[in-house]
């Protein structure tokens, strides 16, 4: 065995978006709740759910040997976008530039740096 069956898979399941922070705020949850986003991590693949419109499948890969926690995301055929995730109070954060091919160092957004917070709660379905 590889010990990969045993290792530990934190973001198993399915998140649903509850927030994105950007430009230094936090975007409205009103403007995000017109539809229900859901993000399903199953094995190293990532379904992207949306309640409206075509579900999107990627892979991704964790490295939880840093601190924020890294993971790469990547669409068939593309060059990974790579970010960082932090699972605190049942919470998931994810941190990824929108345009920019850069790993961000913090959770913290600014006016005009392009990153995007994603805060995720575990669906209860």
């Amino acid at each position: 065995a590889d010990g990969s069956a045993i290792a530990p898979r934190p973001l198993e399941g399915a998140w649903r978006l509850i927030a994105v922070e950007a430009f230094g705020r936090e975007i409205p949850a009103d403007s995000i709740r017109q539809q229900s986003i859901f993000w399903e991590f199953s094995g190293n693949r990532l379904l992207h759910r949306p309640e409206l419109g075509r579900l999107r499948e990627s892979t991704f890969e964790l490295d939880a040997t840093t601190t924020p926690g890294r993971i790469a995301i990547s669409t068939h055929g593309g060059r990974p976008k790579y970010g960082i995730y932090a699972i605190e109070n049942n919470q998931l954060k994810i941190g990824v530039y929108k345009d920019k091919d850069q790993l961000p160092t913090g959770f913290a957004t600014r006016a005009g740096d392009g990153l995007r917070i994603l805060v995720f709660v575990r669906d209860a379905r």
